[in-house]
């Protein structure tokens, strides 16, 4: 369960980056999705993703993890690739979505069962 729960940062960052693919310039409609476009929102998602970890280590409670920070990143950049699919004609969007579920499943497992390997190591 605590792995879907770690795996949950994922989607949340992800509809997190969409929202702000929305303020980025246009080609024939769609947010302009390329390399730089894609560089300045993983950037905004980072500063973001560790804001959030910093209120957490502040947080009775909570912790701070670069494997959530990590979560986080695999997320936007797994529904940045979903929606520079759709702007393409005949881009199938199935796969990218299973793709994207597997990358966050994985990232989810790795901020669980990491830190439990090395329990010293606090800021995992």
């Amino acid at each position: 369960m605590q792995v879907l729960s770690n795996a949950a940062h994922a989607p949340l960052f992800g509809l997190l980056a969409a929202w702000i693919a929305l303020l980025l310039p246009r080609r024939d409609g769609w947010p302009d999705l390329g390399p730089r476009g894609r560089a300045v929102l993983l950037g905004a998602i980072a500063l973001l993703g560790a804001l959030d970890e910093l209120h957490q280590a502040l947080t009775p409670g909570r912790d701070l993890s670069l494997f959530d920070l990590g979560t986080d990143l695999t997320g936007a950049a797994a529904t940045l690739h979903i929606v520079a699919g759709l702007t393409r004609a005949g881009a199938r969007v199935v796969p990218r979505l299973g793709l994207a579920a597997c990358a966050s499943f994985v990232a989810g497992a790795c901020a669980t069962f990491v830190p439990r390997c090395f329990p010293d190591v606090a800021w995992f």
